[in-house]
């Protein structure tokens, strides 16, 4: 059975979605171009403010096993007071992976659910993917 009001709505969501690429590639085409026009690495502009202009870098195969010995054995001080701030290990690993919460797909794969473990609120409305 087929829905015209669904069918719609689903060809605006992969039309927006399209839209979205599309502006991501004109973003980096702009800073690309701002980035050559610009003839300091910082500049400030009346009327926008302070530009900066960075090298674009794409970090992969990272050595997990060694940067993690790294991370665990740092500790950090407060630079005013000079005192030695204490964090366990899964504090220090959390603040150098950026890991905001656990992946819900992994912890399901392991046979963990993820309820059990946290604050769950339902929310209104839905999110919807298109694969």
């Amino acid at each position: 059975m087929e829905n015209p009001e669904l069918t719609k709505l689903l060809y605006r969501k992969i039309e927006i979605e399209e839209e979205l690429r599309n502006l991501a590639i004109e973003l980096t085409d702009l800073d690309n171009l701002i980035g050559v026009l610009m003839d300091k690495r910082k500049v400030t502009l009346e009327g926008i403010g302070l530009v900066q202009r960075l090298s674009r870098k794409r970090m992969t195969q990272w050595d997990n096993e060694d940067l993690l010995r790294v991370v665990l054995d740092t500790r950090m001080v407060n630079e005013s007071t000079g005192e030695v701030l204490e964090e366990t290990p899964l504090q220090k690993v959390l603040k150098v992976w950026n890991l905001g919460a656990p992946r819900k797909g992994v912890l399901k794969e392991r046979g963990i659910q993820a309820d059990e473990f946290c604050q769950v609120e339902n929310q209104d409305g839905w999110s919807i993917r298109i694969f």
